[in-house]
């Protein structure tokens, strides 16, 4: 099973994660390569001590689909590329 975040810090806002629940290995998609990379971000966010601990939203996978559609098509037809608002 996969679960995704959408990161709202300053530094990764809108950065979409997914990470699998039986080993929790996470990956991030990378809009500039359109492909899944593994990352290690998510323990900075479920840590109370770190200044990103809270900052981030947890999405069902219907609305990673559509989030994903969405990351694709402001890459592919708009000029100023920018994370979409959730």
């Amino acid at each position: 099973m996969l679960d995704y975040y959408v990161l709202e810090d300053a530094k990764r806002k809108g950065l979409l994660v997914r990470q699998d629940t039986r080993n929790l290995e996470e990956m991030f998609y990378n809009v500039s390569t359109s492909q899944w990379e593994d990352c290690d971000f998510l323990l900075e966010y479920m840590d109370m001590e770190n200044e990103n601990f809270g900052q981030y939203t947890q999405i069902s996978d219907k609305e990673a689909v559509v989030y994903l559609n969405r990351l694709m098509f402001m890459k592919f037809y708009d000029d100023g590329f920018a994370y979409p608002d959730l």
